[in-house]
């Protein structure tokens, strides 16, 4: 088996998972401005709490990955397990409104296309 193309992928992987989280984090932006607009009807300083909390977790996965360039197992875990944390503090602020986020966790876990990551998303 050649293991350099399998951690060239994971690195890809580790690149696009920061990505993501960071058009997430520009969603939350957006939603955050349709509150201001009252196109949502959300409670502002639960708004301004949910989008300093998303910012702050949203980023992590660009600083772990692109910034300090770790691509190690225990970073994948831990960003997994952060955005799991995450979909949880969203819906315990925002409850109904998030429910098709509870997806996110495991799309995120399958782009790895290994088994075990997405055992541990469904365990936490």
């Amino acid at each position: 088996m050649n293991y350099k193309i399998l951690n060239q992928y994971n690195e890809d992987v580790n690149h696009l998972v920061a990505k993501v989280m960071r058009y997430v984090a520009v969603l939350i932006m957006c939603v955050g401005l349709a509150t201001l607009l009252h196109i949502f009807i959300i409670d502002g300083v639960i708004m301004m709490y949910i989008i300093m909390c998303s910012l702050v977790c949203l980023f992590i996965p660009t600083i772990l990955f692109d910034v300090l360039k770790i691509n190690k197992a225990w970073a994948e875990y831990f960003v997994l397990g952060l955005v799991v944390l995450y979909i949880g503090l969203l819906y315990s602020m925002l409850s109904y409104h998030v429910v098709i986020m509870f997806l996110f966790p495991f799309i995120l876990a399958s782009l790895y296309n290994k088994r075990k990551y997405i055992i541990y998303v469904s365990a936490l």
